[in-house]
């Protein structure tokens, strides 16, 4: 040995291989996927996304009663996009949150 200290990486414990630099490429191209793929209504998510943005934005500036409203339609577009993908984290969040902003919009008057 020369003294240096040849730096490796972990093993990789899923598929028993050591990965070295030298087969590193070929190990990342066997794990990652080859492309992302995207779910549908993705614009959808999005609007509602920048919706939600804005929302919270009028809740920070205390605008009021537009906040609520603006909240209200956002929780709705995610609570849509919930449904149409089938996660249950997303309907459970956003159905209590429109339900808490919904109570909000009541105690208006």
């Amino acid at each position: 040995m020369d003294g240096k200290v040849k730096a490796e990486l972990p093993k990789d414990p899923a598929r028993g291989v050591r990965i070295t630099e030298s087969n590193l490429g070929k190990t990342l191209k066997k794990i990652l996927p080859r492309r992302v793929e995207r779910k549908p209504y993705q614009i959808f998510a999005w609007m509602a996304t920048i919706l939600l943005f804005f929302g919270a934005t009028c809740n920070a500036l205390n605008i009021y009663p537009l906040n609520i409203w603006v909240m209200i339609s956002a929780n709705l577009m995610h609570l849509t996009v919930g449904l149409l993908w089938r996660e249950p984290s997303i309907i459970g969040l956003n159905i209590g949150m429109t339900g808490i902003y919904f109570i909000g919009a009541l105690n208006i008057s």
